[in-house]
Parts: structure tokens; sequence; C-alpha cells
């Protein structure tokens, strides 16, 4: 028996069990079983004077910038996977305190990032960017996504830095776990996906996504509705009702539970969402919710204290942002268990420190990343799940709105 049988004979189960009346037949569905690529969660709009309370909101976006400070280079230090012998690394301090002011050094990303105009990958090779940006995904073997919003503009950079592609764009950018696919909305409010080459194939247009904002993708090498398998983009769509929705590249649309905004799909499937907004205080407030399946009927657990976010690489983990969140910076950043939501870490700003996080990104060892705002300066910051928190560098550039550097949105 190869080894595709078993998953497409768990496919074809899975659809059998799903019947008729499911928008996903089997070969839409096979791309779940891909992977899908783990966007990095951010925040727009910060501001400094926003973060003084211990939990401060924030939204979604990616931060602005882009090389390695040479002043400040990141520590090239222990390896990624702490080795089987000896004591555990030392993941740094642990008083839960969300600071850049520790001496804790940390080592460098695994996962490429965006800074000083050239994108670092992780086998230390770079590629010129000339610009700002203020998104980053990997594309193909070598090539590059970066995209603005502001601009609504993403561009297509090849290995050499040469512009392959550049087209309009609006919201964020979905990887494909292997690589090979970027989703993103045009600013007609159309979904379209970039393959390896560059190339842009359109979904069709549905009449239910009004302005649609792509979370996840799953599926490989192609969308093109002719061929068989394509792919399957998961939305936001924040028009005058906000609901998550899948996407198939045959057109079929299908509403996911009660998510009024979609945070992640995981490699494994589960899905992260709100599924309420207060503004008021009332109960029960801001509340999210993780499902094992995008179509399950039941939540494996819920939250109002988090907005649950994005998954690590793993499907582990999950990250934990303030429970409202208004577009500024957020003050409390945690790293949740995905089975259950319990808390395995969590920092907190104070009036001492007044830090807040701009974005965030799993790294490869199931540690998370994050640029992280104080006093004037910006810092890229490692937080572990066992409440470790250390320094990979000190930032030069950006203002107390946008952060120097960009992180990629897949590990």
């Amino acid at each position: 028996m190869s080894n595709q049988e078993p998953l497409r004979d768990a496919l074809r189960h899975r659809a059998e069990q799903l019947g008729d009346t499911h928008p996903l037949n089997l070969d839409d569905i096979k791309g779940r079983a891909r992977g899908i690529r783990r966007r990095r969660a951010a925040v727009s709009g910060l501001a400094a004077t926003a973060v003084l309370a211990v939990a401060v909101p924030m939204g979604i976006a990616v931060t602005d910038g882009i090389g390695t400070d040479p002043e400040n280079p990141p520590v090239a230090g222990p390896s990624a996977t702490p080795s089987e012998e000896g004591p555990p690394p030392d993941t740094g301090v642990k008083d839960g305190v969300l600071t850049t002011d520790v001496d804790a050094e940390s080592y460098a990303p695994a996962i490429p990032y965006l800074y000083d105009g050239e994108v670092t990958l992780p086998d230390g090779g770079t590629i010129p960017v000339e610009g700002e940006w203020d998104e980053l995904v990997a594309l193909g073997e070598s090539g590059v996504v970066v995209a603005d919003a502001g601009r609504q503009e993403l561009q297509v950079v090849g290995p050499d830095g040469a512009v392959v592609a550049t087209y309009p764009s609006t919201g964020q950018l979905a990887g494909s776990a292997d690589g090979s696919l970027v989703a993103y909305a045009t600013p007609e409010g159309r979904l379209a996906v970039l393959t390896e080459t560059g190339d842009q194939q359109e979904l069709p247009a549905v009449p239910d996504l009004q302005t649609p904002d792509p979370v996840g993708i799953s599926g490989s090498e192609s969308c093109d509705p002719e061929v068989d398998g394509g792919c399957v983009v998961y939305v936001t769509d924040a028009g005058e009702q906000p609901r998550g929705y899948s996407l198939t590249s045959k057109g079929i649309i299908n509403p996911l539970a009660d998510y009024r905004t979609l945070r992640d799909v995981s490699a494994d499937g589960a899905v992260s969402g709100v599924v309420s907004v207060d503004d008021l205080g009332v109960e029960p407030g801001s509340c999210s919710e993780v499902r094992a399946d995008a179509f399950d009927e039941r939540p494996r657990w819920s939250t109002c204290d988090h907005t649950v976010d994005v998954f690590s690489p793993d499907s582990s983990l999950v990250v934990g942002l303030p429970a409202y969140l208004d577009g500024s910076g957020a003050g409390k950043l945690a790293i949740l268990d995905a089975s259950d939501g319990s808390v395995l870490g969590e920092w907190t700003n104070n009036a001492e420190t007044q830090a807040f996080v701009a974005s965030t990104a799993w790294d490869e060892d199931g540690t998370l990343l994050a640029t992280v705002f104080q006093q004037g300066s910006w810092s890229l910051m490692r937080f572990s799940p066992d409440g470790g928190l250390s320094k990979v560098q000190d930032l030069a550039g950006g203002d107390d709105v946008s952060a120097p550097m960009v992180l990629s949105t897949q590990p």
C-alpha cells in the first residue's frame, strides 16, 4: 500500500460522513491534509500612549519596515533544538513581565524576516528588497512575496531581488504549508492566489464575500478551478455582518460556525476565531473559540480571557492576545495549550515598562517571536512556553507606530 492510500481512504471516509450537503468534495478537502500555513498575527495602529493599562487591546495587521543591524546582530547562540543530554537550555527571565529590558540573550530566528532593506532566510542567505513593506511570505524555493496594506500593493521578488510581478492587493497574505501558494484579496473584493512562478489565479467571484481577508490556504501548486483537488481558502469577510468562510477553487463557499472573525487554521485543521465582540463591557464580553475542525458543531474550548490567535507549527500551542482588540498595541501576550486553552506562559506590561507587542510569529522550535516597543525603541524578543523571555536583538529605526522588522507569516 502506498503512503497516499491511507490518507485517501481517510479523506473519502470523511467526505462520506459529511454527505452531499457539505460544500467540499473529496478533491476539495484533500488540500486540508497538506496543512495550512500559519499567518502571522500583528497589531495595527500602534500607540505608545494606549498601553499604560495592564491589558491593552490590539488589532491585527503586520509590522512595517525592513536586515540585520550591524551593531546589534542576532546572537548565533544555542540551537533551536535542545540537546538530548545535559540540563535544558535557559529560556530567559520568567517573571511574567512584558518588557525588553532583560539580560538573557537568544538566538537568531529560523524563519525569514525583513529588516534594513533585505530578507534574511533561514539558511543565512539574503534577498535585497527595495521600499517599505508591512508583510512577508516565502514563495517557492527562494522567492518571497511582500505587501503593503496602505499602498494596496504586493510584489513577488526573486532570489536576486528582481521584481517578478506586481499586483494590487488588500488585507493580509496567507501561504500554503508547502510554500507553493500565497492567497490575497484584490481591491475589487475577489480572492486570488499566486503560484511559485508569480502567476496569478483568481478564485470564482461569490456574492457572499464583500471584503474578504484570507487567513489560511490549503492545497498545493495550483488553485485553477479546472484542476482536480485545487485549493481551499479560509477567509474573514468584514462586510455588514462579519463572518468566517471557506471558499474552494471551484467557487463553493461555506460559512464557518459562529465565527465573526477567523484568526487561524492549524496544520491539523483546528480553527481559532472570535465569536463575540463587546465594546461596552457587557457579558459575556469579547470571546474566542477553538474547534478541532472548521465544520465541527461544537468548540473544543472557548475563552473570554484572550483572543485566541495563531497556532504553532505543530498545532500544539496557540497565541493568546488581549480579549478585546481595538487597533492599539498589545500590552499582554500569552502562550496557550491548543488542546484545552490552559495558560502556559503569560506576560503583561505595567506602568514602569509601558511595553507593547506589535507582531508575533512562531519560530520553528515552538517558541514565539515578537517585535516589542518599550520607551522609544524596538526589540525582537523570544517568548517560550515555559514562561521564559529573552532578547534576540535590539532594532534600529521605526517609530511608536511601526516596527522596523517584518517577520514572515509562515514558519
